[in-house]
């Protein structure tokens, strides 16, 4: 009997309230997978976002520096540049690995 009992968290108004339920899976253990599940991908897609804004800052950046001729501004626009892109990396990896299972 020691073998089924589950130990889940049961999320209303904000409260984590211990619970010990038997069995298989009730609806509060998939309520509880699913709104991590949604939380996840909600994370991944706004981190996306933000980092996609950051690369196109970036490129505008490359452009300025350009039009002002100022090599300096240019060579840090670029690095910038270069650090969103790694950044962007395991964002987009993460995401392929989840499209292809």
């Amino acid at each position: 009997m020691k073998n089924n009992i589950r130990y889940l968290f049961d999320i209303s108004n904000s409260n984590l309230k211990s619970g010990i339920l038997y069995g298989g899976r009730s609806k509060v253990y998939t309520d509880l997978l699913l709104m991590q599940y949604i939380g996840r991908t909600m994370e991944h897609k706004f981190n996306l976002a933000g980092w996609v804004l950051f690369v196109v800052c970036a490129g505008f950046f490359i452009v300025s520096a350009i039009q002002a001729g100022d090599i300096w501004y240019l060579i840090g626009s670029v690095i910038f540049l270069g650090g969103c892109i790694l950044f962007l990396i395991p964002l987009v990896m993460r995401k392929s690995k989840t499209k292809n299972h």
